[in-house]
């Protein structure tokens, strides 16, 4: 990086002058100016970079693991701006909120604090950097580079580097069979081979007959390669429970030629209807139900997605809605109900207000359906009246009595209950554990709130109840490592990691 840095500002130091008419030093007075001039010249090269990388955006922002072309920019930073001056990294948020660069702004806002969080931790400043990673990371969650700054400036905080160090020395041991095995649609109608904020890399779209050929494909090849190499760089260290929870297989037990050899993907998800029948928060700012126009087109894919169905052991639908509120997926799961080929391998996830006997009757899915979750996010009518806008607490309740019951006479094999913690229902997530041990859940899994555009930043502030700064962090981290939490039903997923961030607590009562 250092040499690098040194070579960008050989490069980069004329053209900045010219840019703005001064010299470094003479920047140094000025440094608002001289850093906005700068920004403008990278985000430049920034854009251009996105524009030739179309294949591994995902939606219209690049989620794609930005440390290609991104990492760079502090160490540009350091060498163009005043080495021993951090004014430059923490203007950075003022800056950004004045100032809009272009279409790609959020991505680039969300860099750009990553790339300052990364030079205040070179200059020892722990908690700025902490606190200007954790902006950085608020604002795109997805961005694995970002979340690799923010988890370096964590560590460095609670000095734990040796954690880090373990889980990079692990992974160079493991196996993913999920880019060799799966296939995921979006809502951008895009193909993913794994949940898109576990690695947020596109590999084709199925719109356009990708669904055939996209194991073929650039970015399939790169991310193969990346799980080969044992580097895993396209992976998220803190979305991925595979990862945070060490849950991947050894290399050396894997037979990698069986995955390599498949035609069909073994696992595939179906999340490219966003349709559902509540309005949760956390998830949207209105109901969403899409037009016809919508419904006809995703329904003229239908006789490419069914044989994917066919021949999947596993096939989930879906995680952008919900599959029973959604015209088109009822569609398909009728579809494929009366198909002779049809077995018993649909994952049905869902809010579980309209699951009930009549709509699985009317789908025709007993004996087609191996587990059902279902997501609540409380344990109490009070709180899950807010996070699931437009439920009925007493109907779903009824509905998931019906799953359990379903699941004692074998018609289904497994039933989960999910749980997105924020800071309006944390308090209950020992309760929920207990709730799923009533309804005999297998388990009971906890997932990080996360702003999907519903939230302005001062809102969100409210809900992240995983930011240090948050008046409650503290409560939570001591409520994360009561013992119930060892509980075999219960799947921390990718907040586990809390459980061993208890220096940072200390940190925060630390002034900066």
């Amino acid at each position: 990086m250092a040499s690098l840095s040194r070579w960008l500002q050989r490069t980069f130091q004329p053209r900045l002058s010219r840019q703005a008419g001064q010299t470094i030093a003479e920047a140094d007075h000025a440094p608002q100016a001289s850093l906005l001039d700068l920004l403008q010249i990278i985000y430049k090269e920034y854009s251009a970079a996105i524009k030739q990388r179309k294949g591994l955006l995902y939606g219209s922002e690049p989620w794609v693991n930005n440390s290609n072309f991104i990492s760079p920019i502090a160490s540009r930073l350091s060498g163009e701006m005043n080495q021993c001056d951090a004014s430059w990294a923490t203007s950075l948020p003022q800056l950004i909120e004045t100032r809009n660069f272009g279409p790609y702004h959020a991505s680039f806002a969300s860099a750009l604090l990553a790339a300052g969080a990364e030079h205040l931790l070179q200059a020892g400043s722990l908690m700025e950097a902490t606190r200007l990673a954790e902006t950085a990371f608020n604002r795109n969650r997805f961005d694995v580079w970002v979340q690799r700054v923010l988890l370096n400036c964590r560590a460095h905080l609670n000095g734990d580097l040796a954690s880090i160090e373990d889980t990079e020395a692990w992974l160079k041991t493991r196996f993913c069979g999920n880019p060799f095995e799966k296939l995921e649609t979006t809502t951008e109608s895009q193909i993913a081979v794994c949940c898109p904020s576990w690695l947020p890399v596109v590999v084709g779209s199925f719109e356009e007959g990708d669904v055939a050929n996209f194991s073929n494909s650039e970015p399939m090849n790169q991310i193969r390669e990346s799980i080969l190499d044992g580097s895993f760089r396209h992976c998220s260290r803190i979305h991925c429970p595979k990862i945070t929870q060490r849950e991947l297989p050894a290399r050396d037990d894997v037979n990698i030629g069986t995955y390599q050899a498949r035609t069909f993907p073994r696992d595939v998800v179906f999340s490219h209807d966003p349709s559902c029948n509540l309005s949760c928060p956390s998830c949207r700012k209105t109901l969403a139900i899409v037009p016809k126009s919508e419904q006809d087109r995703f329904d003229s894919v239908s006789g490419s997605l069914l044989p994917l169905m066919l021949n999947a052991d596993t096939v989930h639908i879906c995680g952008s809605g919900d599959p029973i509120a959604s015209t088109h997926f009822r569609s398909l799961l009728k579809s494929y109900s009366v198909d002779p080929r049809a077995h018993r391998n649909i994952l049905l996830q869902t809010n579980g207000v309209l699951c009930d006997q009549r709509a699985w009757d009317d789908l025709g899915l007993a004996g087609l359906v191996k587990t059902v979750m279902v997501s609540l996010d409380a344990a109490r009518e009070e709180t899950y009246n807010y996070t699931r806008r437009g439920g009925d607490w007493r109907r779903v309740l009824k509905n998931v009595q019906f799953l359990c019951g379903l699941k004692s006479s074998g018609s289904i094999d497994q039933l989960y209950l999910l749980f997105v913690v924020q800071g309006m229902n944390y308090r209950e997530m020992t309760e929920f554990v207990e709730m799923g041990k009533l309804y005999k859940a297998d388990k009971v899994i906890f997932q990080a709130i996360s702003n999907w555009g519903t939230y302005t930043e001062a809102e969100f502030a409210k809900h992240n109840i995983f930011s240090f700064e948050h008046a409650e962090h503290s409560d939570f981290v001591r409520m994360l490592n009561n013992e119930v939490f060892d509980d075999p039903i219960v799947d921390l997923h990718g907040i586990g990691i809390y459980r061993r961030t208890t220096g940072l607590e200390e940190a925060r009562a630390v002034p900066a």
